[in-house]
This record gives C-alpha cells, structure tokens and sequence, in this order.
C-alpha cells in the first residue's frame, strides 16, 4: 500500500444526465464504483456528482466513504433539453462551496465536462479529464452531422486545452487527441479500464450447449449487431445476447425474419456476469468502432475466446491467432471467423487462456490503480500543472 504524501481529495464528475440509478439500472453499478472504492481503501476523499435526485442518496451504503453530491436533490431540473443544458451551465455556481472542497475535479467522459471545467475557473482547482473512449472520434465514426462535429471539436478543443491532465484507456486515443487537439503528449496517460480478475475468472463452461455464442453491450449501431446476427446465422451457430439499447426491437424482427437462433436476454447486474460468462466458450464482438471495451477485456479475464472485429480499441486486445481471433465487419467476414473457430476446443481453450493471462498481466486492479494513485499525487505535488508553455521534458 502507498503511502499519502498528501490528502487527496477527488471529485468524479459523472457524464451529463447519468445518475447512480441509471449505473444501477444499465447493471454496471458495480463496475464503474470499483476504482473508487479502492480509492477510497487507499485513503483518497472522494465526491460523487451525479444528475439524478434524492434517490441517489440511497445508494450511500453501496458507497462507504463516498459523499453524493446528486444535482437534483435540493434544485428541480427544468423540463426541455436545452433548458436543461442551460440550468447546467448554473450547477458550478450553485455547488461552488461543495466542489471548494476538492483540490482534483475529475470528469468521467468528455460529456458533461463543461461542469468541472467551469468550476476550475471559478475555484482554481486541478482538473483532471478522463475519456473512456474519444467522444470527437466517435461523432466521426458514426458520420454524426458536420455541424454537430465541428461544435464538439471546439468544446473538446478548450477542454483539453484547460485541463491539467488527461487519461485516455489506449495508446490510440493518446495520439489522436496528442495531434487532432495539439495536446503535448506529456500531458495524457493511457490508463486502461480495470477489471476485477479475481471476480471475472475463469471457470469451467456450465453449459452443455458449445455451439452458443455470447455478445455482451449496447444494442446500438456501433456494435454492428444487424452483421453479427446474420454471420452467426450463416455459420450455423447460436446468439445469446445480453444488453440493451436503440436497436432492440429492430434486432429482434430482424433475427425473426431470416431465421436466426438469436436470443435477447436483456441485461444483469455486472457482478452476475461472470456466471454468465461461464455458459459459453466463446464471446464476440464485432463492432464498428470501439474504445476500450470493458465487456471485451471481462470476457477474456474470464477465459473466453474470444472474436473481435480488427479495429481500434479491440485490435490492441486481441493479436490475432494469439489472444483471440480478429475478423472484419461484413456478416461474410464474421462468418468466417466463426468458422475458423467453433468446432475446435482446442483452440477455444488455448486462445482462452491467453487472453487471461494477457489480462491478468495488464488489466488486474492492483495494476491500474497504482498508476491512478501516482497521477494524482503527481497533480497535488504539481508535476501535473502545465500551461501551453510549460512542458515536462
């Protein structure tokens, strides 16, 4: 254990319009709380803000040793979007004194950061900006509209700008945030997601059914769900798929229409997941464009083999052949792969193993938080202060 030069005192600021209970609700509570809670076992002060209301507050005995600071526990939020995004433009000054309290104000994604960021200007404290995956990146993958685009650029472009460090999850995103913003490359750290490895393991398949395979995430375009149900379809396999999101209804006509063995399992609280895991040898994700995919690195800590479409944020998991198979993102190229693989235990066991090890090696919470500890001691000891002229070198 480390021990404090100084008190750290950090305040996460949760993605605009998220609460506790929607964490709760998506069944990744558990999830996102485990870093801080470690945290918080190594001494840190931490601070929740989060956009629910009084029903936050509830999740205190989840949270030992974590203040909630819930937006909309005291103040009403307005009705209509831009109301709303108007309202929180006021939250900094409303909470001015609580966040005074916190010398590390700390974003979740970029989504939301124009909260911290504005309450760094008005109370002088360190801001720390974290992305899980590169919202900017993303808007141009899903071909968002230009205008749309171009807005966020500049957001994205003074919020980078202002804070005094960045933590991104790969080495991609370091450099596509390092030369798209002209950030200098010594103010980001590639700090990738955690994974509780003792919690995600590997056990032994309880299904007697191998011929199944498991998708795990949103039922959104950026899976690429449509491809994956007709590749498993054409490979002759199984699809359970447990999630949510945009697509569902879509899905399911269209798994309904083509004859698919697709099944929608909804979604489960992130600690039952490794049961879940543990009915399948195989899980796949063939997405169109990633970050750094928790339900990836849980499913190999877990043992699985696994499939991942060759793109950013899963390429830098799986090395093809080795930790897992990589394939493209047309149903063919995901029926290929299936077949490379479905009917060859062996392999299924070796790459499995691989990518636990990989995991184990790389992702284990002892690992991550060690490197997030230091950060913010770095912060607090002022290595972390740079202005556009100061550099580290």
């Amino acid at each position: 254990m480390h021990n404090i030069n100084r008190p750290v005192r950090l305040c996460l600021f949760f993605t605009y319009g998220i609460s506790l209970k929607k964490w709760d609700e998506l069944g990744i509570f558990d999830r996102e709380v485990l870093l801080y809670n470690t945290l918080v076992s190594r001494g840190v002060k931490v601070a929740f803000f989060t956009y629910g209301g009084k029903e936050d507050l509830d999740y205190s005995e989840r949270l030992p040793g974590i203040k909630i600071i819930p937006a909309y526990a005291k103040i009403k939020k307005v009705k209509g979007g831009k109301l709303a995004f108007l309202q929180s433009l006021c939250l900094p000054f409303m909470f001015r004194k609580a966040f005074g309290e916190y010398d590390i104000l700390k974003t979740n994604q970029m989504w939301g950061a124009w909260v911290p960021l504005i309450t760094k200007w008005l109370t002088g404290k360190c801001l720390l900006v974290r992305c899980g995956f590169e919202h900017y990146y993303f808007l141009i993958a899903g071909r968002h509209p230009k205008i749309g685009r171009i807005l966020f650029y500049l957001f994205s472009r003074i919020v980078y700008a202002c804070a005094n460090h960045i933590i991104v999850t790969t080495g991609k995103i370091s450099e596509f945030v390092a030369q798209r913003f002209f950030i200098k490359r010594d103010k980001i750290s590639v700090l990738p997601n955690l994974v509780d490895t003792e919690l995600f393991s590997s056990k032994a398949t309880t299904s007697s059914d191998g011929n199944r395979f498991l998708f795990v995430g949103r039922l959104n375009k950026e899976k690429n769900i449509f491809n994956l149900i007709e590749g498993c379809k054409n490979a002759g396999v199984g699809l359970d798929l447990v999630g949510r999101g945009d697509l569902g209804l879509g899905l399911e006509k269209l798994a309904e229409q083509i004859n698919a063995d697709a099944r929608f399992l909804g979604t489960y609280p992130n600690r039952q997941l490794p049961d879940i895991f543990a009915k399948y040898q195989v899980f796949i994700l063939p997405s169109l464009y990633e970050g750094n995919p928790k339900s990836l690195i849980e499913a190999m800590s877990c043992g699985k083999a696994v499939i991942g479409s060759d793109i950013d944020g899963i390429n830098e998991l799986i090395k093809d052949g080795k930790t897992g198979i990589l394939c493209g993102i047309s149903a063919k190229e995901i029926t290929s792969a299936i077949l490379k693989i479905k009917d060859d235990p062996q392999m299924q066991r070796r790459l499995g193993e691989n990518a636990r090890q990989y995991v184990v090696e790389n992702f284990s919470i002892n690992k991550t938080i060690d490197k997030e500890f230091n950060l913010y001691q770095d912060m607090l000891n002022g290595k972390c202060l740079l202005t556009k002229n100061e550099s580290r070198n």
